[in-house]
């Protein structure tokens, strides 16, 4: 039952309940744009230094507007989406 609710949930309202906000331990150049999103843009904590996790974003061309809609969009979404193109 807890699996099937966590589908209709953002990163966001997990990051609310305390599911997947434990610091980010992996190099910047091996995150996903969402880790480097949250670490950049709202706060999620890291190992890594700022400055690296910023070069990397940078170095991706990701924008604010990417990250918002990274972060607001459900895991449900994310499945459609990711069916939906291939």
């Amino acid at each position: 039952m807890a699996s099937v609710s966590v589908l209709g949930c953002s990163s966001q309202q997990m990051r609310s309940v305390g599911i997947g906000n434990s610091p980010v331990t992996a190099y910047p150049q091996h995150m996903t744009d969402e880790q480097l999103c949250e670490i950049q843009i709202y706060g999620r904590q890291s190992t890594q230094t700022k400055v690296a996790v910023a070069a990397e974003y940078t170095r991706r061309g990701l924008t604010g507007d990417f990250c918002h809609k990274a972060y607001t969009q459900t895991v449900l979404g994310e499945i459609y989406d990711v069916l939906v193109t291939e």
